[in-house]
């Protein structure tokens, strides 16, 4: 079950939905990387009329959206209905890639940075601090090159 309670067999059919995707994009094949995203959209619609809109679906869909525009509100709703830290994690992590991806204003992706620093604990999950990390280098990387400037390496 998902920490915001979809069951463990309705978020298996997500998981190999998105495992499609990704074997498709691995292939180059956008055709086929299309229609598994429809089909995974069509999912999360059912899931999301059966259990509501809760973070795993919203962070989900988010994560698959081509459009920045429509994917950053929903990872903003999904951190919001979190109730657990690895959801609010995961929903942070993402939603600090899209910000940066997009150029959002320094001060927004700093703040949300925070928020990820204070969720990610090195001694609790290695991997989830390392991310976290990765993405704080990212964004300095590209805002000293908005600056003229050379990030940390």
């Amino acid at each position: 079950m998902t920490p915001d309670g979809i069951s463990t067999a309705d978020w298996n059919r997500v998981h190999e939905a998105a495992c499609r995707i990704v074997n498709a994009i691995m292939m180059d094949d956008d055709v086929l990387s299309d229609h598994h995203t429809s089909s995974l959209f069509e999912i999360l619609d059912e899931l999301e009329r059966r259990y509501g809109r809760l973070p795993s679906i919203l962070a989900t869909r988010a994560d698959f959206s081509d459009d920045p525009l429509e994917a950053i509100p929903l990872l903003e709703e999904a951190l919001a209905l979190s109730t657990d830290a690895l959801s609010s994690r995961l929903a942070l992590q993402s939603l600090v890639t899209r910000m940066i991806e997009g150029g959002h204003d320094d001060n927004e992706v700093e703040a949300r940075l925070a928020e990820l620093d204070e969720l990610s604990d090195e001694q609790t999950d290695p991997s989830d601090f390392e991310e976290a990390l990765d993405l704080r280098s990212e964004f300095e990387r590209k805002k000293a090159a908005r600056s003229g400037g050379e990030g940390p390496s």
